[in-house]
């Protein structure tokens, strides 16, 4: 990608009057959906549109002029390690000149991990000097499909006001219907019951709300990490359920193992202090003519096989366990 001809010997100021200059291409980018950023050679934030601020919670006033080295956009590995220092994808892109794609995460400014996919592009001058960089970010799921979801079911006075996740009856009514749909027609599926631990303490020593502010990080770490067909909702105040269709006992305990990983990794930002986040996990596949009580039985955080889980950690149980 290249600048509009103007002195090589002034990188920022390149990219400062370039922007200034370009009122066209400001009004299509901050149109789009997608997060868009651009550095200079030292890494400067030099312009953030809508999309970028509404995807990593970071508002404009708050990074312009700041390294993207300085945790304003952290990028992230699957095991939650910042990548900012050994595989920046801005950072090589200057280097070589080469475009960069990859799918990573990025810590959220409340503290949970967004994956998305990352286009890195090298800007040039007109002399084609590298004066800087442009990252082009989006995420994998469909936003728009789970924003009709969730309004329909806030309409009907199904969603929970503190997760924005179906609340206990729904979620209840969603894992009978399941039940059915194996009964009947042999469709499978498995569920996952993820309980955030030491909530209590949470209330106590920060208040309540500090308590829902770990809810709502371990509802959209879990909403981010899950398939887009898997159905997620609260179960019970400290206690996410999720659906997973035609799942094996293998398959489940990758999604329910990544889970935990994701959120041993994610914090939530409270009054300057870094709350970290731990779950037990517990899963189980359902089998044909077993009952609801059952089923919550096999897949109950409470269980002694669930309850020594490490963070890197989480149990499924198949048939009969």
């Amino acid at each position: 990608m290249k600048l509009s001809p103007l002195p090589a010997d002034d990188h920022e100021g390149a990219i400062c009057m370039a922007l200034e200059n370009s009122e066209v291409f400001r009004n299509v980018v901050e149109s789009l959906a997608a997060g868009i950023y651009i550095v200079d050679r030292e890494r400067r934030i030099q312009f953030w549109n809508r999309g970028a601020e509404r995807i990593s919670g970071h508002l404009r006033h708050e990074v312009l002029g700041r390294s993207c080295r300085d945790e304003v956009l952290e990028h992230c590995d699957e095991s939650g390690e910042a990548l900012c220092q050994r595989e920046c994808p801005l950072a090589d892109a200057m280097r070589d000149g080469r475009e960069r794609t990859s799918n990573i995460f990025l810590r959220h400014k409340s503290g949970h991990l967004v994956p998305v996919h990352v286009r890195a592009i090298p800007l040039r001058d007109s002399k084609e000097a590298i004066v800087g960089a442009v990252e082009v970010f989006g995420e994998h799921r469909s936003e728009a499909h789970h924003d009709l979801q969730q309004s329909s079911l806030a309409l009907h006075g199904c969603l929970d006001t503190v997760t924005n996740l179906p609340n206990p009856a729904f979620s209840r009514f969603q894992l009978q219907s399941s039940l059915s749909k194996l009964t009947t027609f042999g469709i499978g599926f498995g569920v996952l019951r993820i309980r955030a631990e030491a909530l209590a303490s949470v209330t106590a020593s920060r208040g309540k709300q500090a308590a829902n502010a770990v809810m709502r990080e371990v509802a959209q770490t879990i909403q981010h990490v899950s398939p887009e067909e898997a159905l997620t909702g609260l179960w019970e105040s400290d206690e996410f359920l999720v659906l997973l269709p035609e799942m094996t006992v293998h398959e489940l305990s990758g999604y329910a193992g990544e889970i935990q990983r994701m959120i041993a990794h994610s914090e939530v930002r409270w009054w300057g202090d870094s709350l970290h986040i731990r779950v037990q996990v517990r899963g189980a596949v359902a089998q044909r003519g077993e009952s609801l009580e059952l089923l919550l039985q096999r897949a109950s955080p409470g269980e002694t096989q669930g309850t020594s889980l490490s963070p890197e950690r989480a149990a499924v149980s198949g048939a009969g366990e």
